[in-house]
């Protein structure tokens, strides 16, 4: 990677996709037990994970290639809503 010193990591897009499943499931069970110090460090973590996946489809949709998994990512989006019942 240009301007990084130590080399990056590759990752599948439907592993991808997978890890962001997983964080939402865990986001999901923090906000349920109200558990406000791990929703807001795994809303962190699903907010990156949301943009990288966001990245790869519309680089996917340019190439004109299908993803490997479904449904999009703007149809699992979070959201910082620890608050909402």
């Amino acid at each position: 990677m240009p301007g990084r010193r130590f080399p990056g990591i590759v990752m599948q897009g439907d592993t991808l996709s997978n890890v962001f499943n997983a964080v939402a499931l865990i986001l999901a069970d923090a906000k349920r037990r109200r558990d406000e110090e791990q929703y807001y460090g795994c809303l962190s973590l699903a907010e990156t994970l949301q943009g990288q996946l966001q990245h790869y489809e519309k680089t996917l949709a340019k190439l004109g290639m299908p993803l490997p998994y479904s449904p999009l990512i703007e149809r699992r989006l979070v959201s910082s809503n620890y608050e909402d019942p």
